[in-house]
């Protein structure tokens, strides 16, 4: 069966979105022995540095691992293949890490890291594109057309899997939200927050759930 793809977004910033995918993913994980793929699409890539700490990050990018791999693949023409690009049981999450010592595993979290090097190919990448006479909605149609395509033979793998989005409506978080089956939009009691979060729950419901 297909995992659940469940997106964590709001147009808001600050209001917890990467620390509720970090902790929605250990507590499947850890409570109930889920296999979790944590898809960090976020150029601050805070996700990923809760999971991997600062070095793992940058170890994880010399190694060719991470979303901006996988978007040079798509920027190369190469055929759309996400499985390269993951770190497989990258969690270092300590209830995780005993329950390994121990033998008592339940379920595992690996990681589509992302890195600050995503911010400049995802601008490379647009300009280019729009050089062309491209448009931003033909690229992210494209890049959502590439990555499903490329997380369909993984998707038996995991049981959930977590994009971590940006705070904005760029062709690559478009794409990412494309691919969701189920929204998850954390905010906090601001009305700055709760109204970035109407934006944006009135923006899926408009071009992504109809």
């Amino acid at each position: 069966m297909p995992a659940l793809t469940a997106a964590i977004a709001n147009l808001k910033g600050g209001v917890g979105k990467s620390t509720t995918t970090v902790m929605l993913a250990d507590g499947l994980a850890h409570y109930y022995g889920m296999n979790v793929l944590v898809i960090d699409l976020d150029p601050q890539a805070n996700s990923s540095q809760m999971l991997l700490t600062e070095r793992g990050v940058q170890a994880a990018s010399d190694q060719g691992k991470g979303t901006h791999h996988l978007l040079g693949d798509f920027v190369a023409g190469k055929p759309p293949a996400a499985a390269p690009f993951i770190m497989p049981n990258a969690v270092t999450l300590e209830e995780l890490r005993v329950a390994e010592e121990h033998d008592e595993r339940l379920g595992w979290i690996a990681s589509l890291p992302s890195h600050p090097q995503l911010r400049l190919r995802e601008l490379g990448l647009e300009e280019d594109w729009y050089s062309r006479s491209g448009t931003p909605t033909t690229l992210s149609a494209a890049l959502a057309d590439y990555f499903r395509k490329a997380f369909v033979p993984i998707q038996p793998l995991y049981d959930v899997i977590l994009l971590d989005c940006p705070p904005h409506l760029s062709p690559l978080a478009r794409a990412g939200l494309a691919l969701a089956d189920v929204f998850i939009t954390p905010t906090i009691a601001a009305s700055v927050s709760t109204w970035g979060t109407k934006q944006f729950s009135d923006w899926v419901g408009k071009f992504v759930t109809t």
